[in-house]
């Protein structure tokens, strides 16, 4: 999904219109999962288990495998 661009919409990805070569997702993905298990998963997805700052960081979740992933390139 995150390699298609111009896809914004993850609903696209399930919808029940014809696959157009201008309009929506390039493929579906309704017979692989449902869209409900899927926002459920993304739901839930950690990449951390520090806890939080008490300031405002964007990153914060994924933070940790950022660091690690760096800390293992040099």
């Amino acid at each position: 999904m995150a390699c298609f661009k111009g896809v914004l919409d993850r609903n696209l990805w399930w919808s029940p219109k014809p696959i157009a070569i201008d309009e929506g997702a390039p493929f579906r993905l309704n017979n692989y999962m449902s869209l409900q298990r899927f926002k459920a998963i993304t739901a839930s997805l950690h990449f951390t288990n520090n806890e939080p700052p008490s300031f405002k960081e964007p990153f914060f979740n994924v933070r940790q495998m950022i660091d690690a992933y760096n800390n293992h390139m040099h």
